[in-house]
């Protein structure tokens, strides 16, 4: 059984509407790149009380509730413009980055699982904060998803020590293609370090997959960095 929040649909819907209007029109001065309406939905659900189902019988049923209630959706609209007018002022870096060709949406190979973890030191146990972690297939860069995911990703002091990837499928990869990808940090306070595993595809196709592939991760076990040593930093010096 899956549970699934009906307001990430109609969130979505939304967004996308008042987007492409805007699009034609340009009225508004929204920004209306797909990373835009991503952190607009995410803006808007993070405001908007959930609405779960577990059946098609039972989503019918809330879309028809839904439907019939004026009010709430006016103020989902009011939110979700909102919502665009915050982002809009407020650009990230990679809202007017390039994308490569390879990752705008998905590739043409099968979708990949979020990979996740986190690095510990080795003698204090503790997650390490302000270190550079990198994603690596065949010695370079694995392709992201999108610019949001940053690859190299820097672990910050709120982090905990968890990082994050969502790449692509390398070109020529299928279903039942084996990966091996790597984890790579350089820092001068610990060891080098290099992490290698492997990673299968999920087996997901079609619209449903970006839903679907948001609940699967590859969760790697605990990593740990070995600090350098005060004559080991000396020498570096």
């Amino acid at each position: 059984m899956e549970v699934h929040n009906l307001m990430e649909d109609e969130v979505v819907r939304l967004i996308n509407r008042i987007c492409d209007e805007e699009e034609q029109e340009l009225a508004l001065g929204y920004c209306t790149s797909p990373e835009c309406r991503m952190d607009a939905v995410c803006y808007v659900l993070n405001r908007t009380r959930p609405r779960y189902v577990s059946s098609a019988r039972g989503m019918s049923h809330l879309v028809f509730e839904h439907d019939r209630d004026t009010q709430a959706h006016v103020d989902l609209v009011a939110l979700a413009h909102e919502a665009l007018r915050r982002i809009s002022s407020f650009r990230r870096e990679y809202y007017d980055a390039e994308t490569p060709e390879e990752s705008r949406g998905f590739s043409s190979g099968p979708p990949m699982p979020i990979i996740t973890g986190r690095l510990l030191s080795c003698t204090t146990f503790e997650p390490v904060n302000d270190v550079v972690v990198e994603l690596r297939y065949g010695g370079k860069p694995a392709t992201m998803v999108d610019r949001r995911w940053g690859n190299p990703y820097e672990i910050t002091d709120n982090a905990a020590g968890q990082y994050s990837f969502w790449p692509i499928a390398p070109s020529g990869c299928d279903s039942s293609t084996e990966m091996e990808y790597s984890l790579v940090v350089s820092d001068d306070r610990f060891e080098p370090f290099r992490h290698y595993f492997p990673v299968m595809p999920l087996g997901f196709s079609g619209q449903e997959r970006e839903h679907v592939i948001r609940h699967h991760e590859h969760q790697l076990p605990d990593l740990y960095l070995v600090p350098v040593g005060p004559d080991e930093n000396d020498e570096r010096d």
